[in-house]
C-alpha cells in the first residue's frame, strides 16, 4: 500500500492525501498481497538451493548463480525429460565443475530457511505450532550437500528419503507440458516469463 500511495502522490502532485487517509477511501477489492497471489515459487526447496548457489559463487566455486545456467551445466539437453532427471547415457552422474581450488576444511557460513515445531503455551494448554527460521547454518564447503540445506527429512534425521532427487525445469519446459489456457493471451505468457527469469 505504501508503494501505491507514493505512486498515486507522483501520479497527482496536486492531491495532498495523506497515508491512513490514502488506506480508507481504497476500493474494496483492493486487498494486500498473500503469497499465494504470486505466481513465483519461493518455496523452502528453491530457495535454500538459491542460498546454497549465491554461497559458492562467493567462494569461487561455480560460475553463475543462475539456476538455469547451473541445470544445462550439469545436463546435455536441458529438453530432454531423461537428462533433467539424470538418467540420460551422457550426463547420468555428471557434476558442477568446480572453477577455483578451495580449503575444503574451512568453516563457511550459509543462510537458509528451516520450519520447527514448537509447543507455546495458549489459554493454559500446551499447543503444537510451526515457526519458520531463517537461520545460518556452519559448515565446511566439502560437507555442504543440497540435501543438507533443503531436505524437510535431514532436520528429523530419517536419511532414508528421495528428496534430493529434485528437478529443475525452465518455463519453456512447464508451458510445453501445461499449456496456457485459451484467455491467455501472449502478453500474459511474457510477464509470466519475465517474472520467472527473475526469481
Amino acid at each position: 500500500m505504501r508503494n501505491l500511495h507514493r505512486k498515486f502522490l507522483t501520479e497527482h502532485p496536486n492531491y495532498n492525501l495523506s497515508y491512513s487517509l490514502f488506506c480508507r477511501m481504497r476500493p474494496f477489492w483492493v486487498v494486500n498481497p498473500t503469497l499465494a497471489d504470486r505466481q513465483t515459487c519461493l518455496c523452502k526447496v528453491h530457495e535454500n538451493l538459491s542460498f546454497l548457489a549465491e554461497k559458492l559463487h562467493t567462494l569461487k566455486l561455480i560460475r553463475s548463480v543462475d539456476m538455469e545456467d547451473l541445470t544445462t551445466s550439469i545436463s546435455c539437453n536441458p529438453n530432454s525429460k531423461d537428462c533433467m532427471y539424470n538418467e540420460g547415457p551422457h550426463c547420468k552422474g555428471q557434476e558442477f565443475a568446480i572453477a577455483a581450488e578451495v580449503n575444503l576444511q574451512a568453516n563457511v557460513e550459509l543462510t537458509q530457511w528451516s520450519t520447527e515445531t514448537v509447543i507455546r503455551e495458549k489459554k493454559n494448554k500446551d499447543v503444537p505450532s510451526t515457526m519458520r527460521i531463517h537461520q545460518v547454518v556452519t559448515g565446511a564447503p566439502g560437507e555442504i550437500l543440497y540435501r543438507d540445506v533443503s531436505c524437510p527429512c535431514t532436520a528429523r534425521q530419517s536419511y532414508e528419503c528421495r528428496c534430493d532427487d529434485t528437478h529443475t525445469f525452465s518455463f519453456e519446459d512447464i508451458l510445453r507440458v501445461i499449456p496456457p489456457p485459451k484467455s491467455v493471451t501472449s502478453r500474459h505468457v511474457e510477464i509470466d516469463k519475465d517474472i520467472w527469469s527473475s526469481f
